[in-house]
């Protein structure tokens, strides 16, 4: 029986040579601002530090828009919750925003072999996790 996860990281390479972490950075599309490659598939990893969450604010975004994002796309998805992002694609005419659950996403970027476009540019940010106090109830 194969390993699913192991086959995706062995197909998928890193989006970029530079890790990504710290309480904030730029994130792009290969190539970005010149136009994405084709046939890509890609991830980088976004880490912060424990107890935050990351936000992720895309100010630009030009990727190839067909039916459900199925031909290129960008998504964003939670490490700790598997929770994700819609598929992305398209252009914005403002930023927008995705907040994880806990300190780790995996941005992950795909493209078929047809139209290439200029991709995204955004930043990410980490936000401290407010924790919960316990509820005392008064006398």
């Amino acid at each position: 029986m194969c390993n699913q996860n192991l086959l995706f990281s062995l197909l998928v390479e890193p989006c970029h040579d530079k890790q990504v972490g710290g309480m904030f950075d730029i994130i792009t599309s290969p190539g970005f601002p010149e136009s994405y490659p084709s046939l890509t598939q890609c991830q980088t990893l976004i880490r912060v530090p424990k107890k935050h969450k990351v936000v992720i604010t895309l100010f630009f975004m030009d990727i190839e828009e067909y039916k459900n994002c199925e031909w290129d796309y960008v998504q964003f998805t939670d490490i700790e919750t598997e929770r994700s992002s819609e598929r992305l694609c398209g252009f914005i005419d403002e930023p927008l925003v995705w907040e994880s659950d806990s300190n780790e996403v995996r941005l992950f970027f795909h493209t078929d072999d047809m139209l290439q476009r200029t991709g995204f540019y955004g930043t990410f940010h980490a936000v401290a996790i407010e924790e919960l106090q316990p509820f005392i109830k008064p006398y």
